[in-house]
C-alpha cells in the first residue's frame, strides 16, 4: 500500500520536471543543429498559392549561404482559373536571425524554438506572368514577402512546413493598381551541402598550412 504514494509523488515530479527538460539545451547542443555542416543550404518544396481570386500549385526552390541570404525561385500554375494563369518569380531573401543570435550566444534551445526563430525571412522578387490584363500585355510586378517555416523533424536537414503572406504589385497597365494580398503554404525538403567555392577554399586552406 505504500508504493502508491511513491508511485504518485515520482508521477508528480516527472510532470513538473517536464517542461523545463523541454526548455533546456540538450547537453550536446551548440545552437547550431548542424548547420555549419555545409555553406549552403537547398530546399525544394511543393504547395500552393492562395489568394482571393483563387489558388494556383506551387513549387519552390532556394539556396541559402550560412541560413541567411539566399535566392528564390517560384513557379504556380492555376489550370486556366482566374486572371492570373500562371506566374514565376525570382527573389532574394533575407534570415537575419541566425548569425547574430548564435555569435551573442542566443541560442539556447530547444531546438525546435531556435531553428523556427531563425527561419524568419523576408523576401523581394520579381515576377512574370501569363493571363489576361488590362492593357493585353503579359503581367508582371514586384512582390514583397514574410514568413517562416517549421522543421518537422526538428531537426535543419528533412523536411519543413513553410508558410509565406505576401503583396504582390503589377506594373501600370499590367494588372490590378492595388497591391494583392496572398499567401504561400510549402511542403518541401532541406539539405546542408559545401559549395564547390567553401570545398576549393578549404583545399587551398589545408595546402597553405602544410
Amino acid at each position: 500500500m505504500r508504493r502508491a504514494p511513491r508511485v504518485v509523488t515520482l508521477s508528480l515530479g516527472l510532470l513538473c520536471a517536464a517542461p523545463r527538460a523541454l526548455a533546456e539545451p540538450a547537453p550536446s547542443s551548440d545552437g547550431v543543429y548542424g548547420r555549419f555542416d555545409g555553406d549552403l543550404t537547398l530546399s525544394a518544396g511543393l504547395g500552393a498559392e492562395l489568394e482571393a481570386a483563387g489558388a494556383r500549385a506551387a513549387l519552390r526552390l532556394s539556396a541559402f549561404t550560412f541560413h541567411t541570404a539566399g535566392l528564390t525561385l517560384l513557379y504556380a500554375e492555376g489550370f486556366g482559373a482566374g486572371e492570373l494563369e500562371r506566374r514565376v518569380g525570382l527573389g532574394v531573401e533575407l534570415r537575419p536571425s541566425f548569425l547574430p543570435r548564435w555569435s551573442l550566444d542566443w541560442q539556447q534551445g530547444p531546438a525546435l524554438a531556435d531553428l523556427v526563430l531563425d527561419s524568419v525571412g523576408l523576401g523581394v522578387a520579381a515576377w512574370w506572368g501569363h493571363g489576361t490584363s488590362p492593357g493585353g500585355k503579359p503581367p508582371r510586378g514586384l512582390e514583397l514577402s514574410l514568413g517562416a517555416g517549421v522543421p518537422l523533424a526538428g531537426s535543419v536537414d528533412g523536411p519543413w512546413l513553410e508558410a509565406r503572406g505576401s503583396l504582390r504589385w503589377s506594373d501600370p497597365g499590367r494588372g490590378p493598381s492595388a497591391p494583392v494580398p496572398g499567401a504561400l503554404l510549402v511542403v518541401g525538403w532541406t539539405l546542408s551541402r559545401v559549395s564547390p567555392w567553401a570545398a576549393a577554399a578549404a583545399a587551398s586552406g589545408r595546402s597553405a598550412a602544410e
